[in-house]
């Protein structure tokens, strides 16, 4: 019981510091950032699940998203085949890599 403990306790200070800091992580950016606190990435998201029911908030609401593969997040941005901006740091769950960003040029590409 009190590892549990320990361990919610270390996901709540995670929390903490993405709220105070005005910032978002991946369930997958907030395991590493507690990777030597926990044994494997299962034990974190059963852990984060805890803090939630907790809390009584969604798991967004306490800085933490889920992030599907082909996401990108952060200070980039670039255009889409008809021209129009795609801004990654806009967005909870970051914006979807498409075939034109994934054959684009280093050039075509630009921190926010």
């Amino acid at each position: 019981m009190l590892t549990l403990c320990v361990s919610v306790w270390q996901v709540l200070e995670l929390v903490q510091r993405l709220l105070q800091e005005d910032k978002m992580a991946t369930q997958r950016e907030a395991y590493y950032c507690l990777v030597n606190h926990f044994k494997d990435q299962a034990e974190f998201n059963s852990t984060l699940q805890d803090v939630v029911a907790l809390t009584g908030c969604a798991r967004t609401a306490l800085g933490i998203c889920a992030s599907s593969s082909g996401a990108v997040a952060g200070l980039l941005t670039w255009q889409d085949e008809g021209g129009e901006p795609i801004d990654c740091s806009t967005g909870t769950s970051g914006k979807r890599v498409n075939v034109y960003v994934s054959q684009s040029t280093p050039g075509d590409l630009r921190l926010a």
